[in-house]
């Protein structure tokens, strides 16, 4: 459905410190997503949908948080995922269904939070600051 930038998450700094090498490597800050997600079940028959829907609402109330411990096969760049369920009022379904262009299903929205994307690409290195000399050069 959304994407969303999560900025309270976001580091200003530019810079992360190379524990292989002691010193400092310049990139980009790692950007932090949500995502939204929503479920919809069509089926001809109404109560049929609502007995599928209730089965993605129970699976992800059994597990709502997914990391490497319990989901083997995730990206090794993920290192957890947390799913909440987000609710919608009658007025918000009713925009959400017009937007999508379609007749409504039954549906839950899910928002996928903390989605961390992080590019490899080093843009500079050095070394760590470790003494800073001053000398004072007297002009006679």
């Amino acid at each position: 459905m959304n994407i969303e930038e999560d900025r309270v998450s976001r580091s200003p700094d530019n810079f992360r410190r190379n524990l292989e090498t002691n010193g400092l490597m310049y990139k980009n800050p790692r950007v932090h997503l949500n995502l939204y997600c929503l479920f919809s079940v069509n089926r001809n028959d109404y109560f049929d949908a609502l007995k599928w829907l209730s089965l993605i609402v129970q699976f992800f109330q059994y597990r709502n948080v997914f990391d490497k411990a319990n989901s083997p096969g995730m990206d090794e760049k993920l290192d957890r995922l947390v799913v909440d369920f987000c609710s919608l009022n009658f007025e918000q379904v009713n925009h959400l269904w017009a937007t999508l262009g379609g007749k409504y299903y039954p549906s839950a929205l899910y928002k996928i939070r903390v989605v961390v994307i992080d590019d490899d690409m080093v843009e500079a290195s050095g070394e760590l600051i470790r003494e800073i000399n001053i000398s004072e050069n007297q002009h006679t």
